[in-house]
């Protein structure tokens, strides 16, 4: 139900964000500007982080966005981070990447290992998404989805995943190394649709030497159609003459 409602909250933000936008938001990136906004957008994500690690939820509260800021307030937001089980551990993030949806509005994909803050040695890590959102020059975030932390995100299992990346590269290398053209199993030197074993040109069945068009059993010179035994030039049906 509370994941519902967070939900339903982004979005209504979202839609609020984009009728008070004015038209310059919208206006195409290029490429020096994209990665000024992703740089900074990513310091200012790691400053969350390394408040969050540290525990110190007071200035956590400063880095959250105006509308989170207006629900909750300072004291509140530090209870609910306190009350939580689990904090990130000091292991740096994985696969961060940065998804700009307009100048001032972006979303962070990001992997992040927790701890439980009694049994440190149980650790998990989980695949999320943090919103965010240019506030007075600085990148804000959603304070509500921090404190809902545990149903935030998924669980995943880097040690599975990087086995998997492995063999997807081991798969593409091989078909890599496989020469232009060539089917799959396909001998080299293999002409594409030949049968194994068959020569060049050879009919898929012909016995090997066999003239293209013979009949299976039919000796070699011998006219198709001209039953077996019958000289060249004898009309079927006729009795070979008497040799003198």
């Amino acid at each position: 139900m509370m994941r519902n409602r967070h939900i339903f909250m982004s979005v209504v933000m979202f839609c609020l964000l984009i009728s008070a936008a004015p038209d310059y938001l919208f206006a195409q990136l290029n490429h020096y500007e994209e990665q000024l906004i992703k740089e900074k957008i990513l310091n200012d994500f790691h400053i969350l982080i390394d408040t969050w690690k540290e525990e110190l939820y007071f200035e956590m509260y400063l880095l959250g966005n105006g509308r989170s800021k207006s629900i909750l307030s300072q004291g509140e937001f530090a209870q609910r981070m306190v009350d939580l089980q689990w904090k990130p551990t000091l292991s740096p993030l994985r696969n961060e990447t940065v998804q700009i949806i307009y100048r001032n509005f972006a979303a962070i994909h990001f992997d992040q290992q927790f701890e439980n803050k009694v049994n440190q040695t149980d650790t998990i890590w989980k695949r999320m998404v943090f919103s965010t959102i240019l506030e007075n020059k600085t990148w804000k975030f959603d304070l509500k989805q921090l404190i809902n932390i545990p149903y935030e995100g998924r669980i995943v299992d880097p040690v599975e995943e990087e086995k998997k990346a492995e063999q997807t590269k081991s798969a593409a290398e091989k078909a890599a190394q496989q020469a232009p053209g060539q089917a799959q199993g396909q001998a080299p030197g293999q002409l594409p649709g030949q049968v194994p074993g068959q020569a060049p040109g050879q009919v898929p069945g012909q016995a090997p030497g066999q003239v293209p068009g013979q009949v299976p059993g039919q000796a070699p010179g011998q006219v198709p159609g001209q039953a077996p035994g019958q000289a060249p030039g004898q009309v079927p049906g006729q009795v070979p003459a008497p040799g003198p």
